[in-house]
């Protein structure tokens, strides 16, 4: 991965993995990484807030929902969608 990271959430969608947040050195991340088996993972930033402990999960074909995790200061409610294609994200239910 180009960013170490801890607390993170993942999945997987069409043979590519995806991995969101999480924390590295204290740092809390907003990133989202995906490696389709290659060398190399891309960096896709986001507009998703920083969180750690979130859940990932792919609906359809190309688009996955990020929901739930921390902060620095409190557990999260929100839902986010990541279009895979587009990789444009947006809210779908906030705190």
């Amino acid at each position: 991965m180009n960013e170490a990271r801890a607390y993170h959430g993942s999945c997987v969608l069409n043979r590519v993995v995806y991995v969101f947040c999480g924390m590295d050195n204290g740092t809390y991340l907003n990133s989202v990484e995906r490696w389709d088996g290659g060398m190399f993972w891309d960096l896709i930033d986001t507009n998703i807030p920083v969180r750690t402990s979130c859940g990932a999960i792919a609906v359809n074909y190309d688009e996955i929902i990020v929901f739930g995790g921390r902060d620095s200061k409190k557990r999260l409610r929100d839902v986010w969608l990541l279009n895979t294609e587009t990789k444009v994200t947006k809210v779908i239910s906030k705190e």
